[in-house]
């Protein structure tokens, strides 16, 4: 069954709800949010359920860039062969130049595809959890490190340090005890990303 993260309207906790459910209850306290579908719910509390950032797979580029690179690198080495002189020379060293950029475009597709991977297990795995705001340090570029007090549900509430970016809209509410809907990494307590846009 497929979950989506939401943001409790009540403390601000992160909320997973099964698709298709129309309410869920908060495990942080104890409030009941609905997904509100249609008027006969009345002022029940609404729920905000949005979408996660996309998470970028498109490596289409990076193949056509590596079998560009790999043909005109097979292609150089080829003449080069066949030719004779300083213009062998020449095309064998700019055939294994091409080659040399094929292999590093290789490499990064391959790092590209496996942060791509473990992205997409992280958002369908995280555990919801909250975090408050203790202190806040903003450096340069929208970047802030946050000591953060982190409560995911079953777990002890621990203190993190979180280097993060900040959306600029988001910059005036950036407060010392703000509660803000988090996901962390069922296997590594210290990795959580900040639900920017249930905030």
């Amino acid at each position: 069954m497929q979950t989506v993260l939401a943001k409790c309207e009540n403390c601000g906790g992160a909320l997973r709800i099964a698709t298709g459910a129309n309410s869920a209850e908060c495990v942080y306290c104890g409030a009941t949010s609905f997904v509100q579908s249609s008027a006969a719910q009345g002022d029940a509390p609404k729920l905000r359920v949005d979408p996660p950032p996309p998470v970028d797979g498109d490596f289409l580029g990076l193949y056509f860039m590596i079998v560009s690179l790999g043909l005109l690198s097979a292609g150089m080495l080829l003449y080069g062969v066949f030719a004779e002189g300083t213009d062998r020379i020449v095309t064998l060293g700019v055939g294994v130049f091409f080659g040399v950029f094929a292999m590093a475009f290789v490499l990064g597709l391959l790092q590209a595809r496996s942060r791509y991977r473990d992205e997409v297990w992280f958002r369908e795995n995280a555990l919801p959890g909250r975090a408050t705001v203790r202190e806040i340090a903003v450096a340069h570029d929208g970047m802030a490190r946050l000591s953060l007090e982190v409560q995911v549900a079953g777990q002890a509430p621990r203190h993190l340090e979180h280097v993060t970016g900040i959306p600029a809209l988001l910059v005036p509410r950036l407060t010392q005890g703000l509660s803000l809907p988090i996901a962390v990494h069922p296997h590594d307590g210290s990795r959580l990303e900040i639900q920017w846009h249930l905030v």
